[in-house]
């Protein structure tokens, strides 16, 4: 099913598609060259093997009957109780105190009343604004931008209501901070968005003069490097092997397990994944989607997976273990074995997306502040939703670590 719309904004109309099966080919003309996850091969995928309870939504964009730009949304229901986590790092964890364990009642008390519909401008399986939105180069302004999809989403809320789909929150997620100004102007002040700070997104860039791994450790301070030899001394015993189609699904019962022992201890942990979304991934995007598996013992105790969008690595889902992580500091060696892997397949930057801020960045990652935006439907709600997002989002007190010689 399509249904257009004439937005106010120059000419500009946007055609709502509920399958990426019904998208005509003008989306491959708007969707940009060099992000795979805005364009129907990754689309198709996602959403034949869907997160639990969530629909999509494809916005296809004309200036006249020119395809200028593509947006994607999720429609699902939304429970702070279920997404909400405490914060554990990776690789260590604390003793709760008293005052932390009254807190947690009272936010999950808090938490269990948040259960809504939501409609999330983006794709929550992933971090960053450019997967939710792109326009051609020179069509809009950022402010632009901004109108086009605020009205968006207000068309597409109209067009659920008469499916029998109540959206109470619309979610606009990721922005960076060079965006906020207008945002905070428009989204805020004259739409009543909300504004809040995510965790940041934590990426990697590759120097010039880093051709290989080896380059990579020779940038660090003696400090650091002595870190990355202790923990491949520690991973010694881990085997690791490359899973091709067939070993994820004779392992997918176990890979799932893992997955769901650290999903549901994350800190925010918005969807649940579809447990044939790994196979899917290997089977359309063949060697652009890496799947590698850790032993110890015979038993697998741990596995990764990126994927490769172009000219940067996707560090995408991991599981692991937590009793055998410390002792073999697996996490530790599955970031550095990602970063290999984005110098074998010729990116020039590995986004390791959100949680674990830390020891992300004492890998050599940077943070990149993001923005959202949501808006509650109800009125007397959205008067009171900045206060129970405030204290319902988990705060993420972290040191930024500075692994590199000419870092001060």
């Amino acid at each position: 099913m399509v249904n257009g719309y004439l937005l106010p904004q120059k000419d500009i109309s946007v055609l709502i598609y509920h399958s990426i099966n019904d998208v005509n080919g003008d989306w491959d003309a708007a969707a940009p060259e060099h992000n795979l996850f805005l364009q129907k091969k990754y689309l198709q995928l996602l959403e034949n093997n869907p997160p639990e309870n969530v629909h999509f939504v494809y916005m296809l964009y004309y200036k006249r009957s020119k395809p200028i730009g593509v947006a994607i949304g999720q429609v699902g229901n939304f429970s702070a109780e279920k997404s909400i986590n405490e914060n554990n790092e990776p690789d260590e964890k604390e003793n709760p105190s008293t005052l932390s364990v009254v807190t947690n009642f009272i936010k999950s008390f808090f938490a269990k009343k948040v259960d809504i519909t939501a409609l999330v401008c983006g794709n929550a399986l992933l971090t960053g604004e450019s997967h939710n939105i792109c326009f051609r180069e020179g069509e809009v302004s950022v402010e632009e931008e901004f109108h086009i999809l605020n009205d968006t989403m207000k068309f597409v809320q109209r067009e659920l209501d008469k499916k029998g789909v109540y959206i109470a929150l619309t979610y606009l997620k990721e922005y960076h901070q060079r965006q906020r100004p207008q945002a905070q102007q428009f989204l805020v002040e004259k739409n009543k968005f909300h504004e809040f700070t995510a965790q940041p997104n934590m990426v990697l860039y590759f120097r010039d003069d880093w051709k290989n791994f080896e380059d990579y450790l020779a940038a660090m301070s003696s400090k650091y490097r002595v870190r990355v030899k202790r923990a491949f001394k520690k991973g010694v015993a881990i085997q690791r092997k490359v899973f091709d189609i067939q070993d994820i699904e004779d392992n997918l019962d176990r890979i799932y397990d893992l997955y769901s022992r650290i999903a549901e201890g994350s800190v925010f942990n918005l969807v649940k994944l579809n447990p044939k979304y790994f196979v899917a991934l290997k089977a359309k995007l063949g060697a652009d989607f890496t799947m590698i598996g850790y032993y110890i013992e015979g038993e697998l105790t741990a596995f990764f997976t990126t994927i490769k969008n172009y000219h940067e690595l996707e560090a995408h889902f991991l599981g692991y273990d937590e009793a055998f992580n410390r002792e073999h500091q697996m996490y530790l060696n599955i970031l550095y074995d990602i970063i290999k892997i984005g110098f074998d397949q010729k990116c020039r930057s590995v986004v390791f997306a959100r949680t674990a801020l830390e020891i992300k960045s004492s890998v050599g990652a940077e943070p990149h502040e993001m923005y959202w935006y949501l808006r509650h439907r109800n009125k007397v709600s959205n008067r009171f939703l900045s206060q129970i997002v405030d204290y319902l989002n988990p705060k993420d007190d972290w040191v930024q670590r500075k692994p590199f010689k000419n870092q001060a």
